[in-house]
Formats: structure tokens, sequence, C-alpha cells
């Protein structure tokens, strides 16, 4: 049925309930006074419902995400200790003593890395891919190597190769760690730098007064 059908019939409704309406209060005057107090009961809930569900609907959504549409740092980095404590607890089924130490190494860099994104979360950006890439499908691939490993099924070449990866991986870790530390370094130094730049302007520090010379100290007038 189209809106003009849907109208014409919702006029004709209109118009029988006003001629009901009309005929019963000649006719039946307590009857039509009951009814009106039904129907008027009927509409206030219907109207106290209608306006409940616009003010539900105009209420904006809770969610996690950010403006533009990422995740939230609160989202990156549960994801990355839930994956690191998937990691741990597949490690403990590894019946390959090197291959549980690895684990273990790999968890204790990615424990460093969300330590440090949580002080520094300007820097999550720069971990956001190891936290929702590298550490979810480094646990995927443990818990299929488990599942293989204690189906007792002989499989000397995939412990090898599960070795070689974790190594890898280890490494990666540890060089991402130190990254954000590189980084941090790096932005220290040009701090210091500006620092220096603007007391020497200022004519609190003479050029013969500093030195970066190793072991030597920073002199300033004052």
């Amino acid at each position: 049925m189209d809106k003009n059908g849907a109208g014409i019939l919702g006029l004709l409704g209109i118009i029988i309930c006003a001629a009901a309406a009309f005929f019963l209060r000649n006719l039946f005057p307590g009857l039509a006074k009951l009814i009106f107090w039904i129907l008027g009961i009927a509409v206030a809930l219907i109207a106290a419902l209608v306006i409940l569900v616009i003010v539900l609907a105009m209420r904006k959504p809770k969610t996690k995400k950010t403006e533009n549409g990422r995740e939230s740092p609160e989202e990156v980095l549960g994801r990355g200790r839930r994956s690191v404590l998937e990691i741990r607890r597949i490690g403990m089924r590894l019946k390959n003593p090197e291959l549980r130490s690895l684990c273990g190494e790999i968890c204790d860099s990615a424990d460093r890395i969300l330590r440090t994104a949580k002080e520094m979360p300007e820097r999550l950006g720069e971990v956001r891919k190891c936290l929702n890439y590298y550490l979810p499908t480094l646990g995927s691939v443990l818990k299929r190597y488990v599942r293989i490993e204690e189906s007792g099924v002989p499989a000397q070449e995939m412990t090898y190769s599960a070795l070689a990866c974790l190594r890898d991986i280890s490494s990666a870790m540890e060089r991402q760690h130190e990254k954000l530390f590189t980084n941090e370094m790096l932005d220290l130094s040009v701090e210091m730098e500006l620092m220096t730049t603007m007391c020497r302007r200022d004519g609190l520090i003479d050029d013969e007064d500093f030195s970066l010379e190793a072991g030597e100290n920073i002199t300033l007038k004052l």
C-alpha cells in the first residue's frame, strides 16, 4: 500500500471514530464518557512511548572509537595485554624448553612495550601494528603448533621452523622497545639543543662556556 492509500485509510478511520463518538455520546452518554477516558489514557500512553523512542534515538551511542574512527588507546593496549596473556598460557604447554624460554622473552618485551606505550601514549602509533597484528598472529601460530605437538605426530622440522620464527620475533620485539626510547632520546637531544640555543640567544651562555664534549658540564651564567 502506498502513502496515499494509507493516508486515505487513516482519514476514514478518523471520520468513523468521530461519527461513532457522536452517536455514542447522544445514545449512551455514560458509556461514551467511559470510552473517552479509556481512549485518552491509551493516547497518553502511546504519546509517552513515542517520546521515549525519540529520546532514545537522539541519544549518541557510546562507542570506544575515537573521532577519526580508530580504536582508542585503551582498546589497543587491552588487546595487547590479552594477547600477551594468551601467548604465556600457550607457552606453558610447549614441550620444547627453548620454545618456552623464547615465549617468555617475547612476552617480557611485549610487557615493556605496553608499559612504555601507556606512559607515553603519543608513541602508541609506533607500536599499534605490533599490538594489533604481530602478537595476535603469534598467539594463533603457537596455538596451532601446540595442537600439532600434542597430537603426537613427529614434527622435528616444524620445531626447527618454530624456533627460528620465535627467535626472529623475540629480536623484533626487543628492537621495537628500543626504538621507542631511541626516538625519545632523539627528541630529548633536540629539546636540549633548543634550550641551549635559547640560553645562548638570551646571553645566558657564552660560546667558551658551553661544550658538548663527553665528560664536561654545561655552564650557565644566570
